[in-house]
Protein backbone atom coordinates (compact mmCIF):
# COMPACT_ATOMS: atom_id res chain seq x y z
CA UNK A 1 0.00 0.00 0.00
CA UNK A 2 1.40 3.11 -1.02
CA UNK A 3 1.65 6.17 1.53
CA UNK A 4 -0.63 8.81 2.22
CA UNK A 5 -0.57 12.10 3.93
CA UNK A 6 -0.97 11.62 7.44
CA UNK A 7 -3.17 13.35 9.66
CA UNK A 8 -1.54 16.19 10.33
CA UNK A 9 -0.16 16.67 6.66
CA UNK A 10 -3.98 15.82 5.22
CA UNK A 11 -5.29 18.74 7.67
CA UNK A 12 -2.45 21.35 6.18
CA UNK A 13 -3.33 20.95 2.96
CA UNK A 14 -7.01 21.16 3.47
CA UNK A 15 -6.49 24.40 5.18
CA UNK A 16 -4.51 25.67 2.45
CA UNK A 17 -7.02 25.24 0.11
CA UNK A 18 -9.54 26.43 2.23
CA UNK A 19 -7.66 29.63 3.20
CA UNK A 20 -7.25 30.35 -0.75
CA UNK A 21 -10.75 29.02 -1.93
CA UNK A 22 -11.90 31.82 0.74
CA UNK A 23 -9.72 34.79 -0.52
CA UNK A 24 -9.73 34.61 -4.19
CA UNK A 25 -11.44 31.69 -5.02
CA UNK A 26 -8.74 29.52 -6.41
CA UNK A 27 -5.09 27.72 -4.93
CA UNK A 28 -2.37 26.59 -7.08
CA UNK A 29 -0.50 24.34 -4.52
CA UNK A 30 2.96 22.42 -5.14
CA UNK A 31 4.53 19.55 -3.57
CA UNK A 32 1.07 17.61 -2.89
CA UNK A 33 1.30 14.28 -2.45
CA UNK A 34 4.28 11.91 -1.14
CA UNK A 35 6.62 11.66 -4.09
CA UNK A 36 5.94 7.84 -4.30
CA UNK A 37 2.62 8.47 -5.07
CA UNK A 38 3.46 10.91 -7.42
CA UNK A 39 5.53 8.77 -9.20
CA UNK A 40 3.44 5.65 -9.04
CA UNK A 41 0.49 8.45 -10.53
CA UNK A 42 2.59 9.44 -13.21
CA UNK A 43 3.83 5.65 -13.99
CA UNK A 44 -0.15 4.61 -14.66
CA UNK A 45 -0.58 7.25 -17.05
CA UNK A 46 2.39 6.80 -18.53
CA UNK A 47 1.00 2.93 -19.24
CA UNK A 48 -2.52 4.35 -20.78
CA UNK A 49 -2.68 3.40 -24.34
CA UNK A 50 -5.32 4.05 -27.17
CA UNK A 51 -7.25 1.01 -25.51
CA UNK A 52 -7.56 2.85 -22.68
CA UNK A 53 -8.22 6.26 -23.77
CA UNK A 54 -10.96 7.69 -25.29
CA UNK A 55 -11.29 11.00 -27.27
CA UNK A 56 -12.44 13.54 -24.83
CA UNK A 57 -15.83 15.60 -25.45
CA UNK A 58 -17.77 18.60 -23.91
CA UNK A 59 -21.42 18.76 -22.36
CA UNK A 60 -23.38 15.85 -20.55
CA UNK A 61 -25.46 13.27 -21.87
CA UNK A 62 -27.74 14.78 -25.04
CA UNK A 63 -25.24 17.97 -24.97
CA UNK A 64 -22.13 15.69 -25.18
CA UNK A 65 -20.12 15.85 -28.24
CA UNK A 66 -16.64 15.76 -29.72
CA UNK A 67 -14.77 18.45 -31.48
CA UNK A 68 -11.30 18.54 -31.66
CA UNK A 69 -11.15 22.41 -32.35
CA UNK A 70 -12.50 22.76 -28.84
CA UNK A 71 -10.21 20.33 -27.05
CA UNK A 72 -7.93 17.59 -28.23
CA UNK A 73 -7.06 15.81 -25.26
CA UNK A 74 -7.58 11.77 -24.52
CA UNK A 75 -8.69 10.81 -21.20
CA UNK A 76 -9.31 7.64 -19.01
CA UNK A 77 -12.06 7.96 -16.13
CA UNK A 78 -10.32 6.97 -12.88
CA UNK A 79 -11.83 4.39 -11.14
CA UNK A 80 -10.57 2.69 -7.45
CA UNK A 81 -8.55 -0.34 -9.01
CA UNK A 82 -4.70 0.41 -8.03
CA UNK A 83 -2.92 1.16 -4.96
CA UNK A 84 -2.22 4.31 -6.31
CA UNK A 85 -6.12 5.15 -7.62
CA UNK A 86 -6.88 4.09 -3.91
CA UNK A 87 -4.56 6.88 -2.12
CA UNK A 88 -5.73 9.84 -4.41
CA UNK A 89 -9.24 9.42 -4.74
CA UNK A 90 -8.50 9.03 -0.43
CA UNK A 91 -7.19 12.21 -0.50
CA UNK A 92 -9.68 13.73 -2.33
CA UNK A 93 -12.13 12.19 -0.15
CA UNK A 94 -10.44 13.79 2.86
CA UNK A 95 -10.37 17.12 0.84
CA UNK A 96 -14.01 16.68 0.14
CA UNK A 97 -14.73 16.54 3.77
CA UNK A 98 -12.58 18.90 5.00
CA UNK A 99 -13.72 21.72 2.78
CA UNK A 100 -17.46 20.94 3.17
CA UNK A 101 -16.43 21.49 6.92
CA UNK A 102 -14.96 24.71 6.91
CA UNK A 103 -16.69 26.29 4.07
CA UNK A 104 -20.16 24.48 3.72
CA UNK A 105 -19.50 24.01 -0.20
CA UNK A 106 -22.23 21.12 0.30
CA UNK A 107 -19.59 18.90 -1.94
CA UNK A 108 -21.28 15.35 -2.52
CA UNK A 109 -18.50 13.22 -4.67
CA UNK A 110 -15.50 13.46 -6.72
CA UNK A 111 -14.92 11.62 -10.35
CA UNK A 112 -12.03 12.02 -11.82
CA UNK A 113 -9.73 11.19 -15.03
CA UNK A 114 -6.62 10.92 -16.32
CA UNK A 115 -5.94 13.43 -19.00
CA UNK A 116 -3.11 12.99 -22.02
CA UNK A 117 -2.37 15.95 -24.41
CA UNK A 118 -0.27 15.20 -27.19
CA UNK A 119 2.12 17.86 -28.71
CA UNK A 120 -0.28 20.35 -30.40
CA UNK A 121 -3.00 19.50 -27.96
CA UNK A 122 -5.13 22.06 -25.98
CA UNK A 123 -8.71 23.02 -24.30
CA UNK A 124 -10.71 26.36 -25.39
CA UNK A 125 -11.23 28.78 -23.08
CA UNK A 126 -14.39 26.86 -21.08
CA UNK A 127 -16.62 26.89 -17.75
CA UNK A 128 -16.58 23.15 -15.76
CA UNK A 129 -20.20 23.64 -14.68
CA UNK A 130 -22.50 22.64 -17.35
CA UNK A 131 -25.16 25.72 -18.47
CA UNK A 132 -27.97 26.07 -16.66
CA UNK A 133 -27.34 23.07 -13.67
CA UNK A 134 -25.43 23.69 -10.26
CA UNK A 135 -24.24 19.92 -10.65
CA UNK A 136 -19.92 20.89 -10.46
CA UNK A 137 -18.60 23.19 -8.13
CA UNK A 138 -15.20 22.79 -7.24
CA UNK A 139 -12.64 21.77 -9.80
CA UNK A 140 -9.04 20.33 -9.38
CA UNK A 141 -6.28 19.62 -11.92
CA UNK A 142 -3.50 17.71 -10.34
CA UNK A 143 -0.16 17.25 -13.07
CA UNK A 144 2.08 14.51 -13.79
CA UNK A 145 5.18 16.22 -15.79
CA UNK A 146 8.77 15.78 -13.97
CA UNK A 147 11.00 18.68 -15.33
CA UNK A 148 8.45 20.78 -17.36
CA UNK A 149 9.58 24.04 -18.17
CA UNK A 150 8.34 27.02 -19.95
CA UNK A 151 9.07 26.13 -23.00
CA UNK A 152 7.24 23.62 -23.18
CA UNK A 153 3.90 25.46 -23.18
CA UNK A 154 0.77 23.46 -22.04
CA UNK A 155 -0.06 25.99 -19.45
CA UNK A 156 -3.74 26.26 -17.72
CA UNK A 157 -4.72 29.86 -18.13
CA UNK A 158 -7.24 31.01 -15.09
CA UNK A 159 -9.64 34.03 -16.02
CA UNK A 160 -11.54 36.58 -14.30
CA UNK A 161 -15.27 35.85 -14.30
CA UNK A 162 -15.56 37.89 -17.10
CA UNK A 163 -13.15 35.85 -19.06
CA UNK A 164 -10.87 39.62 -19.73
CA UNK A 165 -8.38 39.24 -17.15
CA UNK A 166 -6.01 37.03 -16.81
CA UNK A 167 -5.45 35.88 -12.98
CA UNK A 168 -2.94 32.40 -13.22
CA UNK A 169 -0.73 31.11 -15.79
CA UNK A 170 0.36 27.95 -13.99
CA UNK A 171 2.90 26.01 -15.28
CA UNK A 172 1.87 21.87 -15.49
CA UNK A 173 4.70 21.26 -13.21
CA UNK A 174 4.75 17.39 -11.02
CA UNK A 175 3.00 17.16 -7.98
CA UNK A 176 1.38 20.54 -8.48
CA UNK A 177 -2.35 21.06 -8.05
CA UNK A 178 -5.34 23.16 -8.82
CA UNK A 179 -7.93 24.31 -7.01
CA UNK A 180 -10.97 26.65 -8.15
CA UNK A 181 -14.38 27.03 -7.88
CA UNK A 182 -15.75 25.61 -10.94
CA UNK A 183 -19.37 28.29 -12.11
CA UNK A 184 -16.36 30.92 -11.23
CA UNK A 185 -13.17 31.05 -13.42
CA UNK A 186 -13.42 30.54 -17.33
CA UNK A 187 -9.95 28.70 -18.41
CA UNK A 188 -7.92 27.36 -20.89
CA UNK A 189 -5.22 24.79 -21.41
CA UNK A 190 -2.79 26.25 -24.35
CA UNK A 191 -1.18 23.87 -26.91
CA UNK A 192 1.27 22.12 -25.18
CA UNK A 193 4.50 21.06 -27.30
CA UNK A 194 5.47 17.55 -24.93
CA UNK A 195 3.20 15.01 -23.68
CA UNK A 196 0.97 16.57 -21.40
CA UNK A 197 -0.37 14.21 -18.52
CA UNK A 198 -3.06 15.25 -15.16
CA UNK A 199 -5.52 14.01 -13.66
CA UNK A 200 -8.61 16.41 -14.00
CA UNK A 201 -11.37 16.16 -11.37
CA UNK A 202 -14.57 17.41 -9.85
CA UNK A 203 -16.25 17.90 -6.49
CA UNK A 204 -20.01 18.00 -7.37
CA UNK A 205 -23.11 18.73 -5.56
CA UNK A 206 -26.07 16.43 -5.29
CA UNK A 207 -28.99 17.63 -7.58
CA UNK A 208 -31.07 14.87 -6.97
CA UNK A 209 -34.36 14.89 -5.26
CA UNK A 210 -34.02 13.37 -1.83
Amino acid sequence: MLDVPDEKQLEALINSVCVALAGQGYAVLDDVLPQELAAALRNEALQLNEENLVQAGTGRKQDYHLDKQIRADAICWMQPDSDARIAYLFIMEAIRKGVNRQLYLGLFEYESHYARYEPGAFYKTHLDAFGGKRNRVLSTTYYLNPDWTSGHAGELVLYAPDAQEVLATVVPRFNRMVVFLSERFPHEVLPTTQLRYSVAGWFRVNTQPA
